[in-house]
């Protein structure tokens, strides 16, 4: 048996409990209840006007006032984490340039990076929604709580390793790659915003045409010289030309049609916006360069060492001793023979512009490895089956009946011919002219007897 206080019984336990589980609660007017001598009823009230001794104490330390300006801006936030609309971002926004008029001018400059991250953030928000982490609402909560800490701070030695430093590197993870010129997105930014501080003034016309170029290339992180000599000298207008060559055809057959791909494809907004981005810097590099050069500039140019190494290689031997030559689309051509996986006339003739190698296998249990070579043999028969190599050239006609697969890596084309090919030895003394265009199809020209024979060869990829 378990022997009870006299006077109390269970009931008045439960009560006492819940009394002292909201004493922590209490406000600082309110009185906390105290227990008598014998547990059961409590003291007599305080006199009117005595203070209590807890009332400095019972005050939690979180309910200090916040300032005006920040508690209006934390209002702003608890919106904006509900809905991200525009109205919501356009009162984050007048609410943080309002905390930035009131801060302390010695302390701006150290902080002067959170606010302009926190408007980077904000303004990416009311461009592009999606391209902003869902945490973003809850990053600038944190900053706003840094910037508190700051303003109210003495020394701020004291915080920049504990609370400045990690609240930037949050900062800057959560602000997104989009383009700069928010202009065609959006028609006006609000009003009161940091990013329409007071532009500089503007500079001397002939100044102006020198550093558009550089603000440019600064994104960049180029750097041009001061200014750029008129008339440049030869030398460096042959190299400006050849880097237009380079940049034009870098926009033309590896950016737009990455763009052109993202912009078809759903869920790929921020990689079209990256690339965006990226093809209108290069433009306005390649027009601020061409109005450099004026009448020097050369489209097409050519890097005068990669003719010298062309010309080098013209007197040098075939690389491969043994070639098997076909006639193909009307042109006699060349085949590496290790790269050859199929060749003979193949069970099943198809036009469709890829040939599967379920065609090759015999009888409805047969398999495709006894009849192919080379590469192909190291994937098992699964893997064969589901292959369907691209056929280069046009549909084949009546009189071309061999089928050739050639294969290197993960790269195999196939080939129609009107007849198989026909190993030859070659010599020496055979001319050899390299392909200049490092994708193109054929490795080179082999003049022998004379004759001109393309070779063929698969690049892996």
């Amino acid at each position: 048996m378990i022997d009870k206080k006299p006077g109390k019984d269970f009931h008045s336990e439960i009560d006492e409990a819940i009394d002292n589980l909201f004493i922590p609660f209490a406000q600082p007017g309110e009185k906390k209840p105290a227990p008598t001598a014998a547990g059961t009823a409590p003291e007599d009230p305080a006199p009117a006007g005595a203070v209590p001794q807890c009332e400095a104490s019972a005050a939690p330390e979180t309910a200090v006032a916040l300032p005006q300006e920040y508690a209006a801006f934390e209002e702003a936030l608890l919106s904006l984490e509900w809905e991200i609309s525009a109205a919501n971002i356009a009162t984050c926004r007048s609410g943080l340039a309002e905390i930035q008029k009131t801060f302390d001018a010695t302390k701006s400059g150290a902080v002067g990076e959170i606010f302009t991250l926190m408007e980077k953030i904000l303004e990416a928000m009311s461009v592009a929604p999606q391209s902003v982490p869902t945490s973003a609402p809850k990053t600038l909560k944190e900053g706003l709580h840094t910037l508190l800490a700051v303003a109210r701070a003495e020394d701020l030695s004291l915080l920049e390793d504990t609370l400045i430093d990690p609240t930037l590197s949050e900062l800057r993870s959560a602000v997104p790659n989009i383009p700069k010129d928010y202009t065609k997105l959006v028609a006006a930014a609000p009003a009161g915003s940091e990013a329409k501080e007071e532009p500089p003034p503007p500079p001397a016309p002939e100044k102006s045409r020198t550093r558009e170029p550089r603000a440019e290339a600064a994104d960049l992180g180029l750097e041009l010289p001061a200014a750029i000599p008129a008339p440049a000298p030869a030398g460096l207008a042959e190299a400006v030309n050849v880097h237009l060559t380079v940049l034009e055809k870098c926009i033309e057959k590896r950016i737009i049609p990455l763009e052109n791909l993202f912009a078809k494809s759903p869920g790929y907004e921020k990689l079209l916006a990256i690339h965006v981005e990226l093809r209108e810097r290069l433009e306005k590099e390649r027009q601020s360069l061409i109005a450099a050069l004026a009448g020097d500039y050369r489209p097409g140019t050519q890097p005068p060492s990669e003719e010298a190494a062309v010309a080098e290689t013209e007197s040098r031997p075939c690389p491969w001793p043994l070639l098997a030559t076909a006639s193909w689309g009307g042109r006699s051509v060349a085949f590496v023979p290790e790269q050859i996986a199929y060749e003979a006339k193949p069970p099943k003739k198809t036009d469709a512009p890829f040939y599967a190698l379920t065609n090759l296998k015999k009888g409805f249990f047969g398999k495709i490895s006894p009849a192919i070579k080379g590469e192909l043999l190291r994937q098992d028969e699964s893997t064969l089956k589901a292959l369907r190599v691209p056929v280069v050239g046009p549909a084949p006609g009546p009189e071309e009946n061999t089928l050739l697969i050639a294969c290197k890596g993960n790269c195999c084309l196939a080939f129609w011919l009107p007849e198989p090919s026909r190993q030859i030895e070659v010599p020496a003394t055979a001319s050899w002219t390299p392909a200049r265009e490092p994708d193109s199809l054929f490795a080179g020209q082999l003049e022998l007897g004379g004759k001109s024979i393309a070779v063929i060869t698969i690049r892996s990829v």
